[in-house]
């Protein structure tokens, strides 16, 4: 099925669209997930931060007041906010920012790229090396680690600079893997933020029939490449849990911001998506449910209070009018959300020591407390 070029399906459209027209309802899981369980932060290694990045988010945002907005006050955008008057010093330019989208994020691309916005303003406003990375459209986790480990391999013997990675949605599952995969890399990343993303797994996959998902590995302008082809399966709950069995801890230091919505405040194409979610739990994005989206050993930024494409995906600065129509809750401050967790991860790297030179795992630099 060829689309043309002023189609957009970007993550999880097709799937909300096929929702909408009534196509899938929510199905019995086919799987069993032993050995698992939902615990409290501090029985699952969990740092809360949530306070203190309030406090810089809402700080950041009364200077970003005039970039895309205007924005209301700052408790509409986060569930912790704090004083919007802490001092805010200059970013030092140690260390280079990397964005990894999620599925089928590469389908969207030049025109739609994850936080665009806000790496623009990192570049202009604070001089940053801020980059983003395609990746496979539908690749599995596993292929797309290769990607972003190859990437990185290219420029860390001429480019000894580290970079802050920031995975949204599916984007966090692939630096993971990346990260336990290839060791050898591990060096050029001193931090992972996770926005959104499925870290115990999605509950899409389970909620689509085989014959659907198929469909949507079809799906897409002429310039996805479905790398391969293993994306949706990759983001399974069963997967991704046994990812984390195998990998119980933190390989760099990690950070976290999940998502909430209501359905008031999710857009159209979405909707489908989180009336399903609801019924599994309130607490969700339309597509990750928050329990599910923190890493265990993370150290939890916050909740942000918007649905899973207005914390991550400028669908508003476009002009297509039919985009306009399906994702008409877009409106979300995403300069400010990733500026402030910029700014207390590198509060956190200037007081770490130095790792080793060998770029082995630091999982001891990000233990809570």
């Amino acid at each position: 099925m060829t689309l043309h070029r002023t189609t957009v399906w970007p993550a999880g459209l097709a799937a909300a669209v096929l929702l909408a027209a009534g196509c899938v309802s929510l199905h019995r899981v086919e799987y069993r997930l032993p050995g698992t369980a939902l615990l409290p932060f501090a029985a699952a290694g969990i740092e809360d931060r949530s306070a203190e990045y309030g406090g810089v988010f809402c700080s950041v945002l009364r200077h970003v007041g005039t970039e895309g907005g205007p924005w209301t006050a700052c408790a509409d955008y986060i569930e912790t906010p704090g004083p919007a008057d802490l001092d805010l010093p200059p970013l030092p330019a140690d260390y280079k920012i990397l964005v990894i989208p999620g599925l089928l994020g590469q389908c969207l691309s030049p025109e739609f790229q994850a936080y665009s916005d806000a790496l623009a303003h990192l570049r202009e406003e604070h001089g940053l090396t801020a980059e983003y990375l395609d990746v496979p459209a539908m690749g599995s986790c596993e292929h797309n680690a290769g990607i972003i480990a190859d990437h990185l391999r290219e420029r860390m013997p001429a480019d000894p600079g580290k970079y802050i990675v920031v995975g949204y949605s599916k984007g966090a599952c692939d630096v993971m893997a990346m990260l336990a995969a290839y060791p050898e890399v591990r060096g050029a990343v001193a931090a992972l933020v996770t926005v959104a993303s499925p870290i115990g797994g999605s509950r899409v996959p389970d909620m689509t029939p085989d014959f659907m998902l198929r469909l949507l590995n079809r799906l897409g302008p002429e310039h996805c490449e479905m790398g391969d082809g293993g994306g949706i399966g990759s983001i399974r709950r069963s997967v991704r849990q046994a990812f984390l069995r195998d990998h119980p801890g933190p390989i760099v230091p990690t950070y976290s911001l999940v998502a909430v919505s209501d359905e008031a405040t999710t857009s159209r194409a979405l909707k489908p998506l989180w009336r399903e979610l609801s019924l599994i739990s309130l607490d969700e994005d339309a597509q990750v449910i928050v329990s599910e989206g923190i890493p265990p050993g993370a150290r939890f930024l916050g909740v942000l209070r918007a649905d899973h494409w207005a914390v991550g995906m400028p669908f508003e600065l476009g002009e297509h009018a039919a985009v306009r129509r399906v994702v008409d809750h877009n409106h979300f401050p995403r300069a400010a959300l990733l500026e402030a967790a910029i700014r207390i991860v590198l509060e956190d790297l200037a007081r770490m020591p130095s790792p080793s030179s060998s770029g082995g795992t630091r999982t001891s630099s990000v233990s809570p407390g």
